[in-house]
């Protein structure tokens, strides 16, 4: 009897283990998506998480492991928010936001930076940009200071203040986005765009010139053609 419980107990496991590596690989092959098409392709990636979501859900159901509901979770709100779904992917953050919290297993700061991150980008697309401001602040303190991710939460409170037409705390940020990480650290690209929208602060400000002198600066900005 012994030796069968400790047989059941490993076939388990091994059953366990390979339903973790195939929400995994799901999660993983979801970024490829984002990282080599840029604006992902909706007929391509639609069908795909329909299939990963329904996989993972049936593998979440049979373990209830909280690093698989964690992926899950993320793939949902990912298919809510392709289908422009904000409420929806909103109602999936607030669910992550527990699992991340409330499981040692999935328990880490930047996880939680990045469900708060996600809450401000939603209720930004809702409309709601205080809350998408709020959310943005603490998906900040959640973040290595002078990390891509905290330069990334920077962005979105930013979008929020300017949307409210808070204009000079607007440009404190952009300029705090600035200086999150030195130019080489940040990458051209996104030293430009951060410009770029200090630019556009400037001048909703009436502050012609100071907004001109940044954009008639060359930047790597000005070739990007993906919008």
């Amino acid at each position: 009897a012994e030796f069968e419980r400790i047989n059941t107990e490993i076939e388990e496991y091994a059953i366990k283990n390979t339903l973790l590596v195939k929400t995994e690989y799901y999660y993983q092959s979801l970024f490829i998506f984002y990282d080599f098409s840029g604006a992902p392709d909706k007929k391509k990636i639609l069908p795909f998480l329909n299939k990963a979501i329904a996989e993972v859900n049936e593998g979440y159901n049979f373990t209830k492991s909280p690093i698989i509901n964690y992926y899950l979770k993320n793939m949902q709100m990912a298919y809510a928010n392709l289908n422009k779904n904000y409420l929806r992917a909103r109602s999936i953050c607030l669910e992550l936001l527990d699992v991340v919290r409330n499981n040692k297993s999935v328990c880490r700061k930047q996880r939680i930076g990045a469900v708060y991150d996600n809450l401000s980008r939603c209720e930004f697309y809702l409309g709601h940009f205080e809350h998408a401001a709020e959310y943005a602040r603490e998906a900040q303190k959640n973040f290595n200071l002078h990390s891509g991710n905290y330069g990334i939460a920077l962005e979105q409170e930013f979008y929020a203040l300017f949307a409210m037409k808070e204009y000079s705390q607007a440009v404190e940020i952009a300029n705090n986005m600035l200086t999150s990480a030195s130019e080489k650290e940040l990458g051209e690209f996104r030293f430009s765009k951060y410009n770029y929208l200090l630019a556009n602060a400037l001048f909703k400000q009436q502050k012609f010139h100071e907004a001109l002198q940044l954009l008639s600066q060359n930047r790597e900005i000005a070739k990007d053609k993906a919008g």
